[in-house]
C-alpha cells in the first residue's frame, strides 16, 4: 500500500498527464477508501494540498468542486459542502453519474444534521435516477422517512412499510454473489415482510454506522449530542413499548 501511494505522490507531483490522474487516485483513497472501509483517518491535509492548484486552474470544474464538497464533509463542515455540491451539480449535465454521487453526499450531509426531509429528497432522487444500488437507495429512503414524524412522511404520498418490502426484489448479483450492502439491507427489511410487520429501530441512525459516519459527525459536537438524544429518545420508547419493535445488534 505504502509503495503505491508512494508512486501516485511521485505521479502528482509530476508535470505531466499522470499528474491529474495520480491526484484523482489520491484524493479517491483519502477521501473515499480509507473513511469507508475503515483502514485509517482521512488526510485532508494532503488532500487539501493536493487540491488546491487545481481548484485554482480549474474552479468550477465539477470534479473539483465534488472534491471541495467531500473535504468539507468530512471537516464537518456540511453547510459549504452543501452549497459545493449543488455548484457541482449546476456546473454541467452530460455525466449524470456526478449528479448520482452528488445526491449521496447530500442524502448523507443532511442525515449527519438530521434533516430528515432534505436527506429524503436526495434519497428520492436516487431511486428515481441512479441504477447503482436500488436496493440500497430504496432501504435508505425508507429509513429516513422512518425518522420522520408520521403527519410528514403522509406529505411525502409514500408508503414506508411497502418501501422496505421491495428491497428484496431490488438485490443485484455479480456473477452470482450478493452485493455485502444490499444483503445487509434486505436482511434488515425482511422484517416487514411478516404479517405483523417488526418496526426497525432508528434505521437511518444505524446505516450511519453501519457507512462510518461518527466518524464524521464526531467533528460537530453539537450534532454528536443531538444524535445521542435521539438515541436515548428511542431506547426509551423501546422500554416503554417494547412490542413495537424488536432491538438486534449488527
Amino acid at each position: 500500500l505504502e509503495v503505491g501511494l508512494s508512486q501516485l505522490r511521485e505521479g502528482a507531483a509530476s508535470n505531466s498527464l499522470r499528474s491529474i490522474l495520480s491526484t484523482l487516485c489520491l484524493l479517491m483513497y483519502h477521501l473515499y477508501i480509507s473513511v469507508i472501509l475503515g483502514t485509517g483517518e482521512a488526510n485532508l491535509e494532503e488532500s487539501d494540498v493536493l487540491l488546491d492548484p487545481y481548484i485554482e486552474k480549474f474552479p468550477n470544474g465539477a470534479l473539483i468542486l465534488f472534491y471541495q464538497a467531500r473535504i468539507a464533509v468530512l471537516k464537518g463542515n456540511f453547510e459549504f459542502a452543501q452549497k459545493k455540491f449543488l455548484e457541482c451539480i449546476a456546473a454541467q449535465q452530460e455525466w449524470r453519474q456526478i449528479h448520482h454521487l452528488c445526491y449521496w453526499e447530500l442524502m448523507w450531509s443532511y442525515s449527519f444534521q438530521q434533516d430528515w426531509l432534505e436527506a429524503y429528497q436526495y434519497a428520492d432522487l436516487l431511486c428515481k435516477e441512479s441504477k447503482w444500488s436500488q436496493a440500497v437507495y430504496v432501504f435508505q429512503k425508507a429509513s429516513i422517512l422512518s425518522m420522520m414524524p408520521e403527519e410528514e412522511v403522509k406529505k411525502t404520498g409514500e408508503n414506508v412499510e411497502q418501501l422496505f418490502r421491495q428491497v428484496e426484489s431490488l438485490r443485484l448479483r455479480i456473477a452470482g454473489k450478493s452485493i455485502p450492502t444490499e444483503k445487509f439491507a434486505a436482511k434488515k427489511a425482511q422484517r416487514y415482510s411478516a404479517a405483523t410487520p417488526v418496526t426497525l429501530v432508528i434505521p437511518a441512525v444505524e446505516m450511519i454506522y453501519v457507512w462510518n459516519g461518527f466518524t464524521i459527525i464526531g467533528k460537530r459536537p453539537e450534532l454528536t449530542e443531538s444524535i445521542l438524544v435521539t438515541i436515548e429518545k428511542a431506547e426509551e420508547q423501546l422500554k416503554n413499548d417494547p412490542s413495537e419493535f424488536t432491538f438486534t445488534m449488527l
